[in-house]
């Protein structure tokens, strides 16, 4: 691994390591450490433990957001979450894949694009977000779903691949 690979894991096990061990009846205490380490952290919005990053820096987290348990964010791209969104337990917001080809993975090369959830979005338990996906404002994403490509808004988007089923 390189340098700035090393520095990023060691921040952000940290981070999480100390985010995970704060009690949530100690809300205060975690919403300044994750301000501290997010890019952005709007008010009235919950991060519950367990949660786990790449690296923190990256995300961009508006006001009123709640995140459930073991929540996933693979950032070393931008991950942008909007106003007034939910996501449910379990579910993996992932900026970074690695290529198909063994010997490229083998040297660690990664394939990362920015990832953008809009406001007033639903994200259902054990979902998944993949590389340069976008979320519009007001859609719905079913329980299980993977998404891989873009979602409009207020749409409701469901199953692996994730399909558009119809307008909310």
């Amino acid at each position: 691994m390189d340098k700035e690979t090393v520095e990023r894991n060691a921040y952000a096990l940290a981070f999480i390591d100390k985010l995970n061990a704060i009690p949530h009846e100690k809300q205060s205490e975690r919403n300044a450490l994750i301000r501290e380490k997010l890019a952005a952290f709007g008010e009235l919005s919950v991060i519950r433990s367990p949660f786990f990053c790449d690296w923190g820096r990256n995300i961009r987290i508006g006001k009123n957001v709640f995140i459930n348990f073991n929540c996933v964010i693979n950032d070393l791209e931008p991950v942008e979450i909007g106003d007034n969104t939910l996501i449910a337990p379990n579910v993996v917001i992932s900026a970074v894949g690695h290529p198909a080809e063994p010997n490229a993975r083998r040297r660690r090369e990664c394939l990362a694009q920015a990832v953008k959830i809009g406001a007033d979005v639903w994200i259902g338990a054990n979902a998944v977000v993949l590389p340069g996906v976008k979320i519009g404002d007001g859609a719905v994403i079913g329980a299980g779903a993977v998404v891989t490509k873009d979602v409009p808004e207020r749409c409701l988007a469901v199953g692996v691949p994730a399909v558009v089923k119809r307008k909310i």
